[in-house]
């Protein structure tokens, strides 16, 4: 919790696994190379292995559908969008 200063900590049992991630600022390198409803590898730590996720933005909101649930999401993470291994932009995430 970003206002509140605060980090939640919890076992692996009581952790939270999504499959949605509300972002923010979302960038791109080159503009025009991300596209809405396609599906890109995506990570969210560094030296992740990569997870798919499909961007979805309408009405200025951003959000990732990621095909597998992931555990221990936070806002204030950045997500980093790849096309066979290349960096296409990435978005802060604000809620998972």
């Amino acid at each position: 919790d970003i206002q509140a200063n605060r980090l939640t900590v919890a076992p692996r049992r009581e952790a939270h696994a999504t499959l949605v991630l509300t972002l923010r600022d979302v960038h791109e390198i080159n503009p025009g190379s991300l596209t809405d409803g396609r599906t890109y590898d995506v990570r969210f730590r560094y030296r992740q292995t990569l997870m798919e996720g499909t961007l979805i933005r309408k009405d200025g909101k951003a959000s990732l559908q990621l095909v597998d649930p992931v555990l221990y999401a936070s806002s204030g993470q950045t997500v980093a969008f790849y096309d066979s291994g290349e960096c296409l932009g990435g978005g802060i995430i604000t809620s998972a």
